[in-house]
């Protein structure tokens, strides 16, 4: 499963709630760069339908592994 595909104005709002540019949000969603991991946590407070699997696939287990 991947990052939901939020419409350009759920994005912005989701940028604006993070404090991030929505360029950045846009490239997370499209996988072009990845979230930190406080980023990726503060994400899924924000967007609970993402997960934190799609944010980090990398390496997910790693830094989270409940």
């Amino acid at each position: 499963m991947a990052i939901t595909q939020h419409p350009p104005e759920r994005r912005k709002q989701l940028a604006s709630a993070l404090g991030i540019e929505d360029q950045y949000a846009y490239q997370i969603i499209r996988g072009i760069r990845t979230a930190s991991p406080g980023l990726a946590r503060a994400w899924v407070a924000q967007a609970p339908e993402d997960r934190l699997w799609d944010l980090r696939p990398e390496d997910w287990h790693r830094i989270w592994p409940e």
